[in-house]
């Protein structure tokens, strides 16, 4: 027996307690701390750090953990299955893959979430049979899960994992369809997508709207176009979700400087309606610095604003007043002052009206005066055009009276003006305007000193010498110069096919009498130039009679479409 003196005893025996002490809190029949069982029954435990410690200490021993893990996913604690499914994700081997895959069925939500990672972490093992785990998973019942497996087929960015959301998105139903169009849309996104979205949001189970409305909110700065439409016609939800959108829109407008994506943001602002949308709505609009189809859109959203049930009396005072006051400004972009006089017709005021039969009646000089607008900015101004006739028409009654002084009065209008107020009585179904309407298919020009009349007889002859002077290599300006010669009616075949379709809509005997008065009058013309064609000098002017043909019979394809859809015979075509 070892002596130990009396000073030394006292620390001797409190490293025996600790040593004791140590062997005693082993777990028993728990192997050395490097044995994969050892870890795995520390995933039971209640401390975080210990967890975390253990999926480290297995990620490490790799395959020589596999056995342990498998018996661990086997245990009846849900976080030691769960942990052991992390560690998986972390081997890269295909049996890995198929028993995680047959861990999608677990019991437990949180077992089937972390089954759904694990799958997707290993997809580079064997895309294919991944792609197929997580379509298995897209069609469960719960929401998380449905959401996660849709998330991770579009995360594995493969052809085969997008068709499964697609066919999903247009094959399946419920909450399945819906999470897999709200991550298809990330890949491919279509208007068609966030459209169905909307939808979903509007009708269905109280999961399916809250799921839809997720969808949404995570999209919102993407579906901006969809989600003013669908608030326009619709209201309710998708309005709320883009009222709650406006202060994150309005900034970005402010720092933006694309001119396509800030239309969409002002259309919006538009539909919300409310004070700080209306008044940066107005500041952009009167923002010289700003391009100009930027102000226009701006001008366009205030008249939506304007128009909704949402804004208040003083708002739509604010906005009119805003409206005339860009209307007014002389040396404005007409462009703009355009699309101010059509929001403010759409709010039936007189002074947009009358601006726009002003610029309607005006706008071949318009064009032609803008010498330094480019060819798609004269193409903004031509569909602008056509927008304000639709605004005359939908402005309804309140339109047809100014419109007709315009085609009475003393001064001849423009063509452009009665192509306008036609289309508007047609679509209104003016029946007294139809009397108006005879002289700008029928009427005749009468010849002038500058351009005289050259008449086309019974036989093709023509009562004036007609001939290209280089017709083996035809000018096209000249060439156009003589079909205007050569044509004997007033008005352009633009105003001549619009009285036609006028008078189809708003139909009645007089209209039916305009048309075949018409449609006899034009095969005649027709048949004369025809006649032209059989002349030995002919080839001296062909493409002058071709194109005056091609002219008349465009007309006349409206003028018997217009007949035929009111029922009447139609006169015997001649030529080919």
């Amino acid at each position: 027996m070892i002596a130990l003196s009396d000073r030394r005893w006292p620390f001797a025996a409190v490293a025996l307690l600790v040593v004791a002490l140590a062997v005693a809190v082993l777990p028993t029949g728990c192997g050395r701390p490097d044995d994969p069982e050892f870890y795995v029954q520390q995933l039971a435990s209640e401390r975080d750090e210990t967890r975390r410690r253990a999926i480290e200490e297995l990620t490490r021993m790799q395959e020589r953990a596999i056995p342990a893990i498998e018996e661990g996913l086997q245990s009846d604690d849900p976080r030691v299955r769960s942990a052991c499914l992390q560690v998986l994700g972390r081997t890269r081997r295909i049996s890995s893959l198929l028993t995680a895959g047959e861990m999608l069925d677990d019991p437990d939500e949180d077992v089937r979430l972390q089954a759904i990672e694990t799958v997707a972490e290993l997809s580079a093992v064997w895309t294919e049979r991944s792609t197929e785990l997580l379509g298995k998973a897209l069609r469960q019942d719960n929401p998380e899960v449905i959401q996660r497996a849709a998330q991770g087929l579009r995360e594995l960015h493969e052809a085969e994992a997008i068709e499964v959301l697609r066919q999903e998105y247009e094959q399946g139903d419920g909450l399945s369809a819906i999470y897999a169009a709200r991550h298809l849309y990330e890949e491919e996104p279509a208007p068609e997508i966030a459209r169905f979205l909307l939808e979903s949001v509007r009708a269905g189970a109280d999961d399916e709207i809250e799921a839809a409305r997720s969808a949404l909110k995570e999209l919102q700065d993407r579906i901006v176009p969809e989600l003013v439409e669908f608030a326009g016609r619709h209201g309710g939800r998708p309005e709320e979700l883009l009222i709650e959108t406006r202060d994150d829109l309005i900034a970005e407008l402010n720092r933006i400087l694309d001119a396509r994506r800030a239309q969409d943001i002002l259309a919006a602002l538009g539909v919300i309606a409310d004070e700080p949308s209306v008044e940066k709505l107005i500041t952009d609009m009167q923002d010289t610095r700003l391009q100009s189809s930027w102000r226009v859109a701006a001008a366009d959203a205030l008249g939506t604003a304007a128009a909704s049930d949402r804004s208040t009396r003083p708002l739509r005072r604010r906005i009119t007043e805003a409206l005339n006051q860009t209307m007014d400004r002389g040396r404005e972009d007409n462009r703009v002052r355009i699309a101010a006089a059509i929001s403010l017709c759409r709010l039936r005021q007189d002074s947009g009206v009358e601006y726009l039969l002003t610029q309607l009646d005006r706008f071949q000089d318009i064009v032609g005066g803008e010498q330094r607008l480019s060819g798609s900015e004269l193409d903004a101004l031509k569909e602008l055009r056509i927008r304000a006739q639709e605004a005359l028409t939908a402005s309804g009654e309140f339109v047809v009276e100014p419109l007709r002084q315009r085609l009475t009065a003393d001064e001849e209008p423009g063509p452009i003006i009665i192509w306008a107020a036609v289309k508007t009585f047609g679509e209104l179904r003016v029946d007294d305007t139809v009397p108006l309407m005879r002289r700008f298919i029928l009427d005749r020009r009468e010849p002038t000193e500058q351009r005289p009349l050259i008449e086309v007889r019974e036989d093709g002859q023509l009562s004036v010498e007609v001939v290209l002077p280089n017709w083996q290599e035809p000018d096209e300006q000249e060439v156009r110069a003589l079909i205007d010669e050569l044509e004997p009616f007033r008005y352009p075949e633009y105003v001549r096919w619009t009285v036609a379709n006028a008078l189809r809509q708003i139909g009645g005997q007089e209209a039916e009498d305009i048309l075949a008065e018409a449609a006899g009058e034009k095969q005649d013309f027709v048949d004369r130039l025809r006649a032209n064609q059989d002349l030995r000098d002919y080839h001296m002017r062909a493409p002058v009679i071709e194109g005056l043909i091609a002219r008349h019979e465009d007309v006349l394809f409206y003028v018997r479409l217009a007949m035929e859809q009111l029922g009447m015979p139609l006169v015997a075509q001649t030529g080919s």
